[in-house]
């Protein structure tokens, strides 16, 4: 009983030590403003938008903040009507003129009858919306998995001493290595195709695609998300890495004394 109850947590402590290392990819791209703005600010595509390369980059790290972050529906709403508001100043006569909005309510309902180039729709707030539960997700995700890693190596070091804790790393580092090799093998061939199955784990058909040209997809084009995935890659790569370097370090046998 007590050999299959230090088995079970091993394979607990593994799991846990990966899927922590996931998660560190995830808050790496997800928590901070810079990955956002960098990439928005090398892809956006200003030149199919009715609205500039700042604009468009000050509203991709605003609803990246929205969706990840504060979930402030007012500041994303601002910094779209703002948008707007310089481009009908500069003449653009199907912008969204700011009448001095006086809530969320009348922005929501002005943004509904516009073009889905110059504000997001309520499709694409739907969307949003949708990935904010996800988002929370990933974060749960990164704290119990930082809890249950730790707990469970805690237990592999009374139990087993220094080598069973770098056993229980080492196990953990390849797992990761193992599937983030397919998966950017999978990115290479086909990164469509990989989009399109992350999506469908988590969103229902047909609420997540939207024109080349709406405002959504110019704040977020697809060249963003690679770089947000290479991002991720990297920084999960890292972490097993150093997991598998602490492990080798601490299976070693020490010297005789």
């Amino acid at each position: 009983m007590k050999t299959l109850l230090s088995g079970l947590v091993r394979i607990v402590a593994v799991a846990a030590v990966a899927l922590w290392c996931v998660a560190a990819g995830y808050i790496a791209v997800s928590v901070p403003d810079l990955p956002t703005e960098a990439l928005s600010q090398t892809f956006s595509p200003a030149e199919s938008s009715p609205f500039s390369k700042d604009d468009l980059v000050r509203a991709a790290v605003v609803g990246k903040q929205y969706t990840f972050n504060a979930h402030d529906k007012q500041a994303l709403y601002d910094q779209i009507a703002a948008m707007n508001a310089r481009a009908a100043a500069e003449g653009d006569q199907s912008a969204v003129a700011d009448a001095g909005f006086p809530d969320v309510d009348a922005m929501e309902r002005a943004f509904a009858e516009a073009d889905e180039r110059y504000v997001l729709t309520p499709d694409a707030m739907s969307h949003l919306d949708d990935v904010w539960p996800v988002a929370v997700a990933g974060y749960v995700a990164f704290g119990a998995s930082t809890v249950l890693a730790l707990a469970g190596l805690v237990f592999c070091g009374a139990t087993g001493g220094r080598r069973r804790v770098g056993g229980v790393l080492v196990g953990a580092g390849v797992v990761v290595l193992v599937a983030f090799a397919a998966l950017g093998a999978w990115a290479v061939v086909d990164f469509d195709g990989l989009f399109a199955a992350f999506h469908s784990l988590f969103f229902a058909a047909g609420t997540w695609t939207f024109s080349w040209d709406s405002l959504l997809i110019t704040m977020y084009p697809p060249e963003f998300w690679v770089g947000m995935g290479a991002i991720w890659l990297v920084t999960t790569c890292l972490a097993a890495i150093l997991s598998i370097g602490i492990g080798a370090i601490l299976r070693r046998k020490a010297p005789a004394s």
